[in-house]
């Protein structure tokens, strides 16, 4: 059988020593404040801003984008159902029955035609 052992406590870190903790300590900056700012690293500084800005400007560019595109998926869906219901209309208005039943309601005095259609050839030296 085993034997029972003592856990070693667990190691404890002290408040601040990690990075988030040296930031809002503020320690570096006041190290920075001491020793004086070099002008040197200013246009890193702005560099580093323009970047930010220029980030922050192409997220909101790509969501306004993504938002008109979703609009306009949806208009297209919309022209789409409007289009096949139109070509369904026509496609039935426009069978050999159906155009025969609305001119027979018309009462236009139209006949079908009940012989074939005839074909006409010219020849060539008429043409």
């Amino acid at each position: 059988m085993a034997t029972n052992r003592l856990k070693s406590p667990p190691k404890t870190k002290t408040p601040g020593s990690g990075l988030f903790g040296r930031l809002r300590g503020g320690s570096w900056l006041r190290t920075i404040a001491s020793r004086g700012f070099s002008v040197r690293y200013v246009p890193h500084l702005l560099f580093l801003v323009l970047l930010g800005l220029l980030y922050i400007a192409n997220s909101h560019y790509a969501n306004k984008t993504y938002r008109k595109l979703a609009r306009l998926d949806a208009q297209v869906e919309d022209l789409r159902v409007d289009y096949t219901s139109q070509k369904a209309k026509y496609m039935f208005y426009s069978k050999q029955s159906e155009v025969a039943r609305r001119i027979r309601e018309q009462n236009l005095g139209l006949v079908e035609s009940a012989r074939p259609p005839l074909k006409i050839v010219v020849p060539k030296d008429e043409y």
